[in-house]
């Protein structure tokens, strides 16, 4: 193992990593972006706090659901990937995970369909509910394309080929900032706060059918969807989908603990003295910090990515030092974000709005936001590695644990004792879970004997997969034969190659293991 240097394992994180990270950067900031556009051509109070409240329930109701389904390719896809095995299951999981993503599609439907009467029974305004129930009803027709590309961004980079989700994803924000301006804008299509949920609909359509053109570009068909009816498992086996549900559930537990978290803090701000004003603050620095947690999430992808493929090859001992360098760089990164906020809080604010008692009260508050990004940073890096291993519910437990405690204590610190300040003591009970995440994810990932990981078993025949490994054809020479098709272009040109070890250790190398 002495011969896979920092270096080698360091580009190859980042070979990964920064398509990912750019990729989540421009579909957030593109998304936080067209809610500018209303606020400025849309003169309707009601239409600007419907567009706000409309895309939260929307989120919560739709977009966080799917993707938190998605999060179970993550893990089988990487694993497969590492195992040699792409090209037989990942189509099968893809189906499977559509199967259950139709099933979560009613359910987001019926949400969209009442969503009136429920923020009206939440004690929302009227207006305010009927404008957000119409934006949520409009962006729901582009809910189902938006799970779809993610779960085939998320395929793509499990067989580490990250560039086909970044293509898509930045036309796709292209498409919908440029729609979003058109049919906002009164002297375009005049649509007001409409337009942006139409824009962002048609965005995730876009971003669809884009990605479906990438991954056929990059040759990477046989290994996202490919599958044989008439030799593979059948789709819809029951025992085989309740599998997939316990591999994503726990990892789509930490997603809606992490969305949903934030609009409970919000609820807790709206408790606080001069609400309108500390909501505006509290919203104004969420909106900021959202567009920076990018970066760890993309740098988790990656890590997911190689740790699933080196836990499939059987060569666990690698992923420590992986953990080691992405922790090393998301410290470093969030050390630098934070204090960037904190010394640039008033510039930052007022790039948001002109409200002088709003900018005061980020300024006063912006110290929690600080605080809570190294938190953050660490979390999601390392709970990419905890979903390569298959071990999520770790995760999971760290995450509940940490806004279990969290959230208690921001209503203490901001409602009760108002200490130091309301808003800040709310944002500094949100850096205490995420503090708790992060040391909890630490300690789960230290304590783990990767050499001993091994892949999720895969509820398929094993012995059916065998005999499609075993009816390969095998060569004389003493080189191995790789698998036909397991290398995209994409791969081969981009990722950096890790030499194969001795005895029987396994490599990160991007190419496939060979024919049994």
């Amino acid at each position: 193992m002495a011969n896979i240097t920092v270096g080698t394992s360091l580009s190859a994180l980042w070979a990964l990593a920064w398509p990912a990270i750019l990729r989540n950067t421009l579909n957030c900031a593109s998304d936080r972006a067209t809610l500018i556009f209303v606020g400025h051509w849309d003169d309707s109070r009601a239409h600007y706090d419907g567009a706000g409240l409309g895309k939260m329930y929307s989120n919560i109701t739709g977009l966080s659901l799917g993707f938190g389904l998605v999060l179970g390719l993550s893990t089988l896809c990487s694993q497969a990937y590492g195992s040699g095995r792409a090209h037989i299951e990942n189509g099968l999981h893809l189906r499977r995970c559509c199967v259950l993503l139709g099933g979560m599609l009613i359910f987001s439907a019926f949400a969209a369909a009442f969503c009136q009467p429920v923020l009206t029974a939440l004690g929302q305004p009227g207006d305010v509910a009927a404008a957000s129930a119409r934006y949520a009803q409009l962006q729901a027709l582009g809910v189902p394309f938006y799970w779809l590309a993610n779960a085939l961004a998320t395929s793509c980079d499990s067989v580490q080929c990250t560039r086909p989700g970044l293509y898509a994803n930045a036309c796709g924000a292209v498409v919908q900032l440029g729609l979003s301006a058109l049919m906002v804008h009164p002297r375009g299509f005049g649509w007001g706060y409409l337009g942006m949920a139409a824009a962002r609909s048609a965005g995730g359509t876009v971003t669809f059918g884009l990605m479906v053109l990438a991954i056929q570009k990059h040759g990477l068909a046989p290994l996202i969807w490919a599958y044989d009816r008439h030799k593979a498992p059948p789709v819809l086996q029951g025992s085989s989908l309740c599998h997939y549900l316990r591999i994503t559930l726990p990892a789509a537990l930490v997603m809606w603990c992490e969305w949903w978290a934030f609009e409970a803090l919000s609820l807790i701000v709206g408790t606080l003295p001069k609400p309108q004003i500390r909501l505006g603050a509290h919203g104004t620095m969420f909106n900021a910090l959202v567009v920076t947690y990018m970066f760890f999430t993309g740098l988790g992808a990656a890590l997911c990515a190689l740790t699933g493929k080196a836990i499939g090859e059987r060569n666990g001992g690698i992923v420590p030092r992986l953990c080691l360098l992405a922790s090393a760089m998301a410290t470093s990164m969030s050390l630098a974000i934070g204090a960037a906020f904190f010394v640039l809080c008033v510039p930052l604010a007022r790039l948001f709005t002109a409200d002088n008692a709003i900018v005061h009260e980020v300024s006063s508050a912006m110290l929690g936001a600080s605080l809570s990004v190294p938190g953050y940073a660490l979390f999601m890096t390392l709970f990419g590695a905890l979903r390569g291993a298959g071990k999520q519910s770790v995760a999971a437990v760290g995450i509940a644990m940490g806004y279990g405690i969290g959230l208690p204590l921001a209503y203490v610190l901001g409602n009760v004792l108002r200490w130091p300040a309301p808003l800040l003591g709310c944002w500094l009970g949100n850096a205490a879970a995420l503090a708790i995440a992060a040391v909890w994810s630490v300690s789960a990932v230290s304590a783990l004997d990767w050499r001993r990981c091994s892949p999720a078993v895969v509820h398929t025949p094993v012995s059916q997969a065998q005999a499609f490994l075993d009816a390969m054809p095998v060569s004389p020479s003493p080189h191995p034969v790789a698998v036909p098709h397991a290398v995209p272009p994409c791969v081969a040109e981009h990722m950096p190659a890790i030499e194969p070890l001795h005895g029987s250790e396994c490599s990160l190398r991007t190419n496939a293991p060979a024919a049994q």
